[in-house]
């Protein structure tokens, strides 16, 4: 499976610029500009690290096969009893697919896409299930794609903590204030070492 994840709308920071001067000791002789790139940065690291989205935004995930069908690996989906690598990232069924990068709050769109790039929209409940109740959000299709005439799956959907920096938990706000003091203290350093308390933060809140 090939699965690709993207921003809709721009991701904001997890922090206020007065909470990094305040807090990540950044000097307050440091411009605003630079004061919210640290915020940014620090964000954006914390975010692969934990694999979720802090400010609330819209995302976009594209689902397409990568292998070329088969006796063993037919178009519409493994072959019983058989598991095909890459599945496993996205589900434990071929037609059950984990939305990357929650927590998710609604899902939008779900459609699948022809190789002639025309989509056709699918219907909750007639051609999907939507789990929002698990920590992984899943979208389980009612039927297995056919690869054959489908280019890819296509969900559209919001994550995040909520629209505001306090609405992020603490000690991942905290994360990032550790991450854009180190930032700020090893300007053009090449050593990637991380706070030590940077990683004990944030363990709770990765799920592999």
């Amino acid at each position: 499976m090939y699965v690709r994840v993207h921003n809709v709308t721009k991701p904001e920071p997890a922090v206020d610029s007065y909470s990094l001067q305040k807090q990540a000791y950044l000097s307050s002789e440091q411009g605003e500009e630079d004061i919210r790139f640290y915020g940014e940065a620090a964000t954006q690291m914390v975010e692969q690290h934990i694999d979720q989205s802090l400010i609330t935004r819209q995302l976009k995930m594209s689902v397409a096969r990568d292998l070329q069908p088969s006796r063993t690996n037919p178009p519409f989906g493994p072959a019983p009893g058989r598991s095909l690598a890459g599945w496993n990232r996205l589900g434990i069924r071929a037609d059950d697919f984990i939305l990357l990068r929650g927590p998710v709050q609604s899902v939008e769109k779900v459609e699948l896409v022809g190789w002639d790039g025309n989509a056709s929209t699918l219907v909750q409940g007639t051609d999907y299930y939507l789990s929002l109740a698990t920590s992984a959000a899943r979208v389980r299709l009612t039927r297995l794609i056919n690869w054959l005439t489908c280019s890819h799956l296509e969900v559209t959907y919001t994550a995040g903590y909520g629209p505001e920096p306090s609405d992020v938990p603490a000690d991942i706000r905290q994360a990032i204030r550790l991450m854009a003091t180190h930032f700020n203290e090893h300007r053009g350093d090449t050593a990637d070492e991380f706070p030590p308390a940077y990683g004990r933060l944030l363990s709770q809140y990765r799920s592999f």
